[in-house]
């Protein structure tokens, strides 16, 4: 889907809430993955030294108290609204 028709614009960071799939940085352990889907677990943050977009993101399948990931925004390659 492309940002047009998902509502999210690359400059804007989704929102708390929203489902979002995005590009793995790193392999992970097991199976080989080149993406995951979860849902953005609160704010954004810029980091100033890099000017990157930190994300996090509650993976699917990961306990609920789990920790986030922090995913950069730019590996975000989609964006469901929550509903």
């Amino acid at each position: 889907m492309s940002d047009a028709m998902s509502g999210h614009c690359p400059a804007e960071p989704p929102a708390v809430g929203h489902r979002v799939t995005y590009l793995l940085g790193e392999r992970c352990s097991g199976a080989r993955q080149l993406c995951r889907q979860g849902v953005v677990a609160g704010p954004s943050v810029l980091d100033p030294a890099t000017n990157r977009t930190w994300v996090p993101v509650q993976a699917d399948g990961r306990a609920r108290d789990a920790d986030p990931e922090w995913v950069r925004s730019e590996m975000i390659i989609d964006v469901v609204p929550a509903t």
